[in-house]
């Protein structure tokens, strides 16, 4: 295993600190060794120091990678939750616009029934007090053919009475 395979597995990670302390010493070790053979300028600490700013760098990177995986996640979720709110909006919105339907159309129904009661009651009331009219007219006529009849005069029925008679009896 050299750096460059150490180095994959820190991207490979995506962000996983398990294990990340081994594979920093792992890349400290493997610089220090083969760093002293190919740079024999640079001594071993300088390589150790190379090696933590590197393991730190690679941390900082893999962090910042899983806190922008986090934060797609995120905004995909919050996409789709208010994709879902407008989708419920709609649902709402068809619901109540059904709701609204059936009750003007019951409304409009109620209206029309009672308009059609109403003109139905003034029907009868006309037809009630056209025919308590009749009779109060009958009774006055009845009273005074037997005022004429006590008076010994003989009056005959109106024609209209027996007509209306005749209707009534039909």
């Amino acid at each position: 295993m050299n750096i460059y395979d150490l180095q994959g597995l820190v991207f490979e990670g995506g962000g996983e600190r398990k294990g990340m302390d081994g594979i920093v010493v792992g890349i400290v070790g493997m610089e220090v060794m083969f760093g002293s053979d190919r740079k024999g300028s640079l001594d071993a600490e300088e390589q150790v120091g190379k090696a933590h700013a590197r393991a730190s760098e690679l941390e900082k990177q893999a962090t910042i990678e899983a806190q922008q995986k986090e934060k797609e996640a995120l905004q995909a979720r919050a996409n789709e939750a208010e994709k879902k709110i407008k989708e419920l909006g709609l649902t709402i919105e068809k619901v109540l616009e059904s709701a609204l339907d059936a009750q003007s159309l019951w409304l409009h129904l109620y209206v029309d029934k009672c308009i059609s009661l109403y003109f139905r009651h003034m029907l009868l009331d006309k037809l009630l007090n056209k025919r308590r009219k009749e009779a109060e007219d009958r009774a006055r006529v009845v009273d005074v053919q037997a005022d004429f009849q006590q008076a010994g005069l003989n009056v005959d029925t109106p024609a209209w009475m027996h007509a209306d008679s005749e209707n009534n009896e039909a």
